[in-house]
């Protein structure tokens, strides 16, 4: 049986465990790469706009490069440091399918996500 379907290590310098968790089957693993660490406010601007993307029904990849230019709108650098594992994995797959829910009218997927905290 297949493992989880999605793993988000949310973690500076965690690109060697989001490879054990690729080694042990698991086909799209989002981490940072090992050799940098990773701003709050990038991490927090990442993670929010990745869940908001997969909620809202885009593909992990399309998911992948929201938070990335989320969080490249704080930082540019740090945008590169976030990963989608493995490299060469097929991840134009939806993991939710936002049109196959039933929502009240006026409700969207992305309104069940918190906002991004100010500081």
């Amino acid at each position: 049986q297949e493992p989880f379907t999605l793993v988000f290590v949310s973690a500076c310098h965690s690109e060697y465990m989001g490879n054990a968790f690729v080694d042990a089957g698991v086909k799209h693993v989002v981490c940072c790469r090992y050799d940098e660490k990773i701003e709050d406010e990038a991490a927090i601007k990442f993670t929010h706009q990745f869940y908001v993307a997969l909620a809202e029904g885009y593909t992990i990849q399309n998911a992948f490069e929201k938070g990335k230019n989320a969080a490249r709108k704080y930082c540019v650098k740090e945008a590169s440091n976030f990963l989608l594992l493995p490299f060469d994995g097929n991840h134009g797959v939806q993991v939710f399918h936002a049109e196959e829910l039933e929502w009240d009218e006026g409700t969207s997927p992305a309104a069940l996500i918190p906002p991004v905290p100010e500081h």
